[in-house]
């Protein structure tokens, strides 16, 4: 919050990484809203899928922030070792804080 405070002061544009807890009420309400606003898009890839999200104007304490979610998820089989043929999943999550507008056109160059 101190930091976003600071941005606003000297007129400076922000994306940080969020962090899932640090300000608990922005992912409350980014779940709360997501479904509603239907911006999830997905690609199937060959070996899993990617997908992002996003929701914009989230109000938190007099300040106006957009969360965007990234994801991945991959499957893949290991070619040697001791774990050679086994499958395993790979699952990452990012979420981005932003003040720069989101939309369909811009979600992916943000990430």
């Amino acid at each position: 919050e101190g930091f976003i405070g600071k941005c606003r002061v000297k007129g400076w544009r922000y994306i940080l990484w969020y962090k899932e807890g640090s300000i608990s009420y922005i992912a409350g309400e980014y779940r709360a809203f997501r479904k509603e606003k239907k911006n999830y898009k997905e690609w199937v890839l060959e070996n899993g899928k990617e997908w992002n999200d996003y929701v914009t104007g989230i109000d938190y304490n007099e300040y106006r922030v957009n969360l965007v979610e990234y994801g991945l998820c991959r499957r893949y089989v290991h070619k040697g070792g001791g774990r050679k043929g086994e499958c395993e999943e790979e699952r990452k999550i990012f979420w981005f804080d932003t003040d720069f507008l989101v939309g369909r056109k811009n979600v992916q160059t943000l990430e």
